[in-house]
């Protein structure tokens, strides 16, 4: 068993290379010479006897830089302002190639003095940085913040071409402060009724920071606004809950008469008692109440010198419909249907936590759908 496990091990590997070889010799076929000459040295690197590598790497490495200068000077010739980073991109391709036959001794056999261009390489790599930051730097001089985030593109392309520069490291720094959007996130206003907001203000801040955070828009709560030596929003999102408070409570009562025949009232004093049939009478006061409870909401996105960005208004209701009784007289005389009434008790204030909480809610899907119309537009 172990001997043909070991077969089977060595048939995979040999498979590989066979594989690895082939695709380096079809790349070159393809005309693309440079992956040829970059697999043929990942083979040999691990097979350095092997022929199939060795012719690849022969005859492609020569095309390849032929080719990458060919490239270079095309991107020369060219008209686009971004074309040392072409220029950089393939020098760098050639350096990266020539480096790693360098380190393949059996590479390194073959072509015993690859091409280097390193020096081609950082002259291009610090044009085309260059290139950038001037852009980036005429973007920034419009003072908006949609040209400073092209500012931070630029900048960004600009780093990576010369990721050890300080200056640009700065600049793009500076530049990804005044293209991003911070939103001051004020405590949500509700009107003195002795309730809170929490769950309102709970719901939005989970939504904001679930779904609205991008990168160039930065919520920040009050709390930690507080921390925040000098700080200054661009924009204020407010949520003022305008009123809690009935648009209908409509209280009737009624009072209904009630009696019932052949009702035991007593018994006879007789030797047997005998039971005294009559007539029992009661009267229920009903009360009928007929509830609406509103709950107006605003939201304001305002600007830092005060503006009004977005000013809109929407509202929650709910309705409730409640009837109980008292009883005076004879209960007896109440029918079954009418009687049930007398186990209900006037209820809590509409007006209450779990109303506003309820409300709110709903509230929070016109927030959510203003706040995704505005933030994402």
């Amino acid at each position: 068993m172990k001997s043909f496990l070991n077969q089977l091990t060595i048939l995979a590997a040999s498979a590989i290379l066979i594989g690895g070889c082939s695709s380096g010799q079809k790349a070159y076929e393809r005309g693309d010479y440079y992956k040829a000459a970059s697999q043929a040295v990942k083979r040999l690197k691990s097979s350095p006897e092997n022929e199939k590598a060795s012719n690849v790497l022969i005859n492609a490495y020569p095309s390849a830089v032929d080719w990458g200068m060919r490239t270079v000077s095309q991107a020369n010739r060219s008209t686009d302002p971004f074309r040392n980073e072409a220029v950089a991109i393939e020098y760098g391709r050639l350096n990266l190639l020539a480096e790693n036959i360098l380190k393949t001794p059996a590479a390194r056999a073959l072509i015993p003095a690859p091409k280097e261009f390193q020096a081609e390489e950082n002259a291009a790599a610090k044009a085309a940085a260059q290139q950038r930051l001037s852009v980036a730097q005429q973007l920034l001089a419009t003072g908006t913040k949609p040209a400073a985030q092209d500012a931070v593109r630029h900048l960004e392309a600009a780093v990576r071409f010369q990721p050890h520069d300080s200056q640009l490291q700065g600049q793009l720094d500076l530049a990804f402060g005044l293209a991003l959007t911070d939103v001051l996130i004020r405590p949500v206003l509700l009107p003195a009724t002795g309730l809170n907001a929490n769950q309102l203000e709970q719901h939005l801040n989970r939504y904001i920071e679930r779904n609205l955070n991008q990168r160039f828009l930065q919520f920040t709560t009050n709390e930690e606004a507080a921390q925040i030596p000098n700080y200054q929003p661009d924009l204020i999102l407010e949520v003022h809950l305008e009123a809690f408070e009935h648009i209908l409570n409509d209280r009737k009562v009624s009072e209904e008469p009630f009696q019932k025949d052949n009702v035991v009232i007593g018994q006879t004093r007789g030797i047997p008692p005998q039971d005294v049939y009559g007539t029992v009478k009661g009267r229920l006061s009903i009360t009928s109440l007929n509830e609406i409870a509103q709950l107006p909401t605003a939201l304001h996105i305002v600007s830092a010198n005060g503006t009004i960005l977005l000013d809109k208004h929407f509202a929650s209701s709910t309705e409730r419909t409640s009837r109980w009784a008292t009883l005076r007289g004879d209960e007896r005389a109440i029918p079954d249907a009418e009687k049930a009434l007398l186990d209900k008790k006037e209820p809590e204030s509409l007006l209450s936590q779990s109303t506003l909480d309820r409300l709110t809610t709903e509230v929070m899907k016109d927030l959510e759908k203003e706040l995704r119309a505005y933030f994402t537009k």
